[in-house]
């Protein structure tokens, strides 16, 4: 009976061990992360406490409990900053509590780990990135609203071409940041699309989803015109989302790649006529349907294949491309999507419509703000996900901090 309450008593302190080595690893991968990345952040290693771990203090293990219940478990790590290798050094030495083992003199058990995470990781995370970026008419105002005396801000830009130039540098910096990780030029670990939209998805300026980052050509040929319908792209991205998987398994064998969509609007989407419909023969008005809503024509004569006769009748203004957008954009989130959303130039004011003329001017109301940032923050997988950018400028950083998000979740602990 001794014997087999002793066996017991060990497998539970051997199992209580196991989960605390566990935990105690994961803690000494997250202090070697984080010290790995202020040295690249900083070309230094932490000066004081207060900006990270410096080299060579030993440190209570609670100073590194990062939501991580170290319960019964003491001891201390360090860091070493081996700048020769271009790595910082984690070891941490832990004691836990037994529990039965107290009463044969074996109070605790000693639990070393050790990580070990270069400055510049030497391997890159595959990763799919896709723009569903807005081209609507509104896309052709100014970025930057009227101040005073009818007179155009000096620093106003259409907000097409601050888009133009954000997504280029994003390109860049993304392809930069990327790349380091890269062991020949020949791999393949990133694979980006850009998806331009108005009233609908616009078909012929899409770009990918192909390997690498969006064609810079792509990027230019994007032009402001339309209304605004966000459901069709959102659609299409998460479609050609779902083959992402197995084209990153074919080529670099990586099963669950890291998904991201960008999702950039200057506005809500735009209300729709919404009507009932009663059939009625030989009427003078057609319907059709186009896969989000009915058209209607006047004609005697029937406008082709697949339209019905009837007439229209209980019409009513409804946003329904919000809703089901949202609707999409969780769908993506579901399926392991990390969806960002960014609300361009929808502070509230009057914009010119038509620089460089200056003959038309557009005014965005503080409703329409609101609506917009609502809908975009139910669209983004977090609230810190969802970034407001009120000129050309703000989107270049919106667009840089996504981006370094990205860059960040591409770095893996070497072993």
């Amino acid at each position: 009976m001794l014997m087999l309450v002793l066996a017991i008593g060990t497998a539970i302190d051997v199992s209580l061990a196991f989960k605390a080595r566990a935990k105690l690893q994961a803690t000494a991968d997250t202090v070697g992360l984080m010290s790995s990345i202020y040295v690249r952040d900083n070309d230094e290693s932490p000066r004081s406490s207060d900006e990270g771990f410096m080299d060579d203090v030993k440190y209570d293990i609670s100073a590194a409990n990062f939501g991580q219940p170290l319960d019964g478990v003491t001891g201390d790590f360090s860091v070493n900053y081996n700048d020769q290798a271009r790595r910082s050094e984690v070891e941490v030495k832990g004691k836990i509590k037994t529990t039965f083992l107290g009463a044969f003199n074996k109070s605790s058990v000693d639990i070393n780990v050790k990580s070990t995470v270069q400055y510049y990781e030497t391997a890159q995370a595959a990763t799919s990135v896709f723009l569903v970026v807005d081209n609507s008419g509104s896309m052709a105002w100014d970025d930057i609203p009227i101040v005073s005396s009818f007179k155009r801000p000096t620093d106003a830009k259409t907000r097409i071409s601050g888009l133009q130039s954000t997504v280029t540098k994003f390109n860049t910096d993304l392809n930069t940041s990327l790349s380091k990780a890269l062991k020949n030029s020949k791999e393949k670990y990133l694979r980006t699309a850009l998806i331009p939209y108005s009233t609908d998805t616009i078909t012929n300026k899409v770009s990918g989803p192909d390997w690498g980052t969006v064609n810079n050509g792509a990027v230019s040929r994007m032009r402001a015109s339309g209304g605004t319908d966000s459901r069709g792209p959102l659609t299409l991205a998460r479609t050609l989302m779902k083959s992402e998987n197995n084209i990153h398994y074919s080529e670099n064998g990586t099963k669950d790649p890291n998904k991201y969509v960008i999702f950039m609007t200057d506005g809500a989407n735009n209300e729709e006529w919404v009507c009932d419909w009663r059939d009625r023969r030989r009427t003078r008005l057609w319907r059709r349907y186009n896969g989000y809503k009915y058209e209607y024509a006047n004609s005697r004569r029937s406008p082709g294949n697949g339209w019905s006769e009837g007439v229209a009748y209980n019409c009513r203004q409804e946003n329904n491309s919000n809703r089901m957008s949202v609707s999409v954009c969780n769908q993506l989130k579901n399926e392991g999507v990390e969806v960002f959303t960014v609300g361009f130039a929808l502070e509230p004011g009057t914009y010119f419509a038509d620089a460089p003329r200056l003959r038309s001017t557009a005014t965005i109301a503080k409703s329409t703000t609101d609506s917009a940032y609502d809908f975009l923050k139910s669209c983004a997988s977090s609230e810190d996900q969802f970034l407001i950018a009120k000129d050309s400028d703000a989107l270049d950083v919106a667009f840089e901090k996504i981006g370094k998000k990205i860059a960040q979740d591409s770095i893996r602990i070497s072993s």
